[in-house]
């Protein structure tokens, strides 16, 4: 039970991060075609683990509960099974909006809180609840105060239900945010602004197991983003919304390797002056256990973003590019695991129809002792943003930070993260440091 609750708040500390808004990637804004159809996202609606001894597609993977899951909800309320969390988080800052003029230094609070419930409401049908609150405020500039809650990219509902050799899973994630660093495809060279925007992901998948070996996916998604004030960084940035439509079949061709093909048509709708566009992409894909302890996904292909319609207001040239999704995992040793992800996607933008992005991450995990671990995580990101105003840019950064377990329910951490922003646009070449102190307790 204390390791279980060490596992509980080393994730609950990864959230907190999210919540005081210094991580480099959002969850599904500036990235959502990075992550269509992904292991990442598949594994966001109920978390799976692919294991020696639970390999067989007809055990309908991704939508069961993974053995010894229930241990991890260690309340209870009825039928409900769920766990709390509850902490407080310490910044320091030196450039609150990571910006090259004006720069700014805070000292932030984030209180916050974690509730995550399960509903087993059969052996196979769960009803899943997780949200994560928080509020941040600036100590010596409060026009970046949150002005009410923030809530963190793990806040979904999620219910599956199993019909004969279907499993339909119907889902909601949402988030509110509150971060600079996210915002790819805006130069912030403003020295200001408001970064606070609404993200909803709705969907409904279909998993259909057609036989021990083979099973056919179907999805459809619905994106929002809108922006909370008069401005996004700065910019007049226009709310925007993405349906997207996926089938994927996949194969099981050995023990833990599995062939397939992703396809999937969207369609970007903007609710200013920006022109609605409509992006395919199609590729296949390979998901295996190379050994006991490394696991390979890549997956590859063709993306075309263009216009949708004849709007003369498109002032780019429609992009017919390929894009690239790999990530391996290893677990060197009991003690130590790694993971590296590689991606290439063209995204739907902010003030711009588009932009290219190449993101390259690694992240370390070493459990020092039973009470002690140290994360490591680095990023490097590419990106090209066409049309008037556009800018061509990289981001690099890392992150180091340790947790230690007081009591059973008591944990603290501290972290140090650095970003480094350059664009080809003047006043855009920023860097930012952030130290990072969390305190927090699990019911």
């Amino acid at each position: 039970m204390q390791i279980y609750k060490y596992i509980k708040l080393s994730l609950f500390i990864k959230l907190l991060v999210c919540l005081v808004a210094v991580c480099g990637v959002s969850a599904n804004g500036q990235d959502y075609f990075r992550r269509l159809g992904t292991p990442n996202q598949t594994s966001q609606v109920l978390p799976y683990e692919v294991t020696e001894e639970n390999t067989d597609l007809a055990q309908a993977r991704h939508v069961l509960l993974q053995q010894g899951e229930e241990e991890k909800y260690n309340l209870a309320l009825g039928p409900l099974r769920f766990s709390a969390s509850a902490g407080m988080g310490a910044e320091w800052t030196d450039n609150v909006g990571l910006s090259a003029v004006n720069r700014q230094s805070d000292f932030i609070l984030t209180p916050s809180v974690n509730i995550d419930t399960k509903w087993r409401m059969t052996e196979i049908n769960t009803l899943h609840f997780s949200i994560g609150m928080g509020y941040s405020y600036y100590t010596q500039h409060s026009q970046y105060n949150t002005n009410g809650l923030i809530f963190s990219p793990n806040s979904e509902i999620a219910f599956t239900i199993h019909v004969g050799n279907f499993a339909f899973t119907v889902r909601d994630q949402f988030a509110l945010l509150n971060d600079a660093i996210a915002l790819i495809g805006i130069p912030n060279n403003q020295g200001n602004g408001n970064f606070r925007r609404f993200q909803n992901l709705a969907g409904v998948t279909t998993d259909w197991v057609v036989n021990p070996v083979f099973d056919l996916e179907v999805s459809y998604d619905h994106y929002n983003m809108w922006v909370l004030g008069s401005n996004l960084a700065g910019y007049n940035v226009s709310d925007q919304n993405i349906d997207s439509f996926s089938l994927t079949p996949r194969y099981k061709i050995g023990p833990g390797i599995t062939l397939g093909l992703n396809t999937s048509a969207s369609f970007v709708q903007y609710s200013g002056t920006e022109t609605d566009a409509q992006t395919y992409m199609i590729g296949p894909f390979i998901d295996a256990n190379v050994t006991k302890n490394t696991r390979i996904y890549f997956g590859a292909g063709y993306q075309y973003f263009g216009r949708a319609g004849n709007d003369s207001e498109w002032t780019v040239d429609n992009s017919s590019s390929f894009y690239v999704r790999t990530a391996i995992d290893n677990r060197l040793s009991s003690i130590f695991s790694h993971r590296i992800t590689f991606t290439h996607t063209t995204e739907a933008g902010y003030n711009s129809a588009y932009y290219e992005l190449y993101d390259l991450e690694y992240t370390a995990n070493w459990r020092v002792n039973n009470n002690m671990v140290v994360d490591f995580r680095a990023l490097y990101q590419h990106f090209d943003t066409p049309g008037t105003g556009g800018s061509i840019g990289n981001r690099y950064g890392a992150e180091i930070g340790t947790r230690y377990q007081l009591t059973p329910s008591v944990s603290m951490g501290v972290s140090y993260r650095y970003v480094n922003n350059n664009e080809n646009i003047p006043n855009s070449n920023a860097y930012q440091d952030s130290v990072l102190f969390n305190v927090f307790y699990s019911f």
